[in-house]
Order: C-alpha cells, then sequence, then structure tokens
C-alpha cells in the first residue's frame, strides 16, 4: 500500500496533538505512550518514504520545542531510530501485528537509551535506574497502542 504524503501529515500531526495534550499526563501506571514513535513505526510499515522519517524528526523538534529541556534531543533520537528502521525494517514482515509490536518494544529501547545518553552528555542529572524504571511501562504502553492501530489500520 502506498501512503500519500498528506496521510502522512495528517498521522504525525495526531501524534504530535495527543502527545503534547494534557490528556496523556493521566496514565494508570505513571507513564504515556511516545505517539509520535508509534506513528513512525506504523508509517513505515506501510512506506518507506523518506517524508515518513522526516516527519519524526520535525514532531521531535516542535515537541523539544514546546516541552523539552534541550532543543533537538528528540530529534536526534528520533532520527537513530529513523536510520536503525530504515536498515530493519526489511527484514521484518511488516504486514504481521506481532512483527510490528516487536518493532516497537525495540525502537522504544532505543529510543529512550538515545534520549538518556544525550541528556547525559548535556549535563542532565537522570540516572540509569530512572530510565529502568520508567522503561516497563513504555514497552507495555508503545506495544498496545502500536498493536491496536495496525489491527485497526491492517
Amino acid at each position: 500500500m502506498r501512503i500519500r504524503l498528506g496521510h502522512i501529515l495528517l498521522a504525525y500531526a495526531a501524534a504530535f496533538l495527543l502527545q503534547t495534550n494534557w490528556l496523556s499526563t493521566f496514565s494508570d501506571i505513571g507513564v504515556s505512550a511516545n505517539y509520535v514513535l508509534c506513528a513512525l513505526i506504523l508509517l513505515n510499515s506501510y512506506s518507506e518514504r523518506p517524508a515518513v522519517y522526516a516527519g519524526a524528526v520535525l514532531c521531535g523538534l516542535l515537541s523539544d520545542l514546546c516541552l523539552g529541556q534541550y532543543v533537538g534531543v528528540a530529534a536526534l533520537a528520533y532520527l537513530a531510530v529513523s536510520a536503525v528502521l530504515r536498515v530493519v525494517s526489511r527484514a521484518l514482515d511488516q504486514h504481521n501485528v506481532l512483527a510490528v509490536v516487536y518493532t516497537a518494544l525495540w525502537a522504544t529501547v532505543l529510543y529512550e537509551t538515545i534520549y538518556w545518553l544525550i541528556l547525559i552528555l548535556f549535563g542532565g542529572q537522570y540516572r540509569w535506574a530512572y530510565l529502568l524504571a520508567r522503561l516497563p511501562g513504555l514497552l507495555f504502553v508503545n506495544g498496545v497502542v502500536t498493536g491496536i492501530l495496525k489491527g485497526i489500520t491492517r
């Protein structure tokens, strides 16, 4: 299925609004889904256009401008995930829901690790234990959101 540029823009706009909305802060397990990362994985499963990767980086810049401590951290993390996703996605069956959920799981670990490393390089006070404490909830939420959306958009 070939995806149009308008669909990519609409998906990232919805993901960005969901991620920056105040509703995303009310979560039962203390974490909220990374909707931009979920959109990146889902859009990549349908098309490997450069706009899919550029949209994630742009959303990362916008979210850093709106919510971040430093500008460009999320964009760099999305860029790294996009680069790995571009290489790995050809080896996985992107039409299988489980493969897409598996992709969401390793992409979440990669994104969070790179984000944490960049913050440490900038002098952040976040510890490895904080990342490890948040990671199970993030894996669960991102996996469920990606799996449900992939099942719906099949």
